[in-house]
């Protein structure tokens, strides 16, 4: 894949399977948000939120078979551009992820249940 390809797939959707190996493909959903804020050193984020317009048994099925985490996040996150509902999400599922070498450095994925929303959200310090 060249590098011009790699930049035109940088979908939401392709940043869910790329981060998390997470398909949304069979959910009914809208794109709210996808933001990045990138510094010239490689430090910075990427914000993505999605509407999950229904959830069906499949979905859920789908979220077990992931190996979810149940909500509320008990990791503890370093500093980051997270909105607070989402942090404190109390029903739901999350994935977490860290670099060994600096804690600063996550990726997660959070679906809150009552909301019915999904935030990808990822950063490098």
């Amino acid at each position: 894949m060249t590098t011009s390809s790699c930049l035109l797939n940088r979908t939401s959707e392709n940043a869910l399977l790329q981060q998390f190996d997470f398909d949304i493909s069979n959910f009914k959903y809208e794109i709210l948000t996808d933001k990045e804020e990138w510094n010239p050193n490689g430090d910075g984020y990427r914000i993505i939120t999605i509407k999950l317009n229904s959830l069906n048994k499949d979905n859920f099925k789908y979220i077990h078979n992931q190996n979810f985490i149940t909500l509320p996040i008990s990791n503890s996150l370093p500093a980051n551009e997270i909105p607070l509902d989402y942090r404190n999400s109390k029903k739901g599922y999350y994935k977490y992820h860290f670099d060994k070498d600096d804690e600063r450095d996550f990726e997660i994925l959070i679906i809150d249940t009552i909301k019915k929303e999904l935030l990808l959200y990822y950063q490098i310090e």
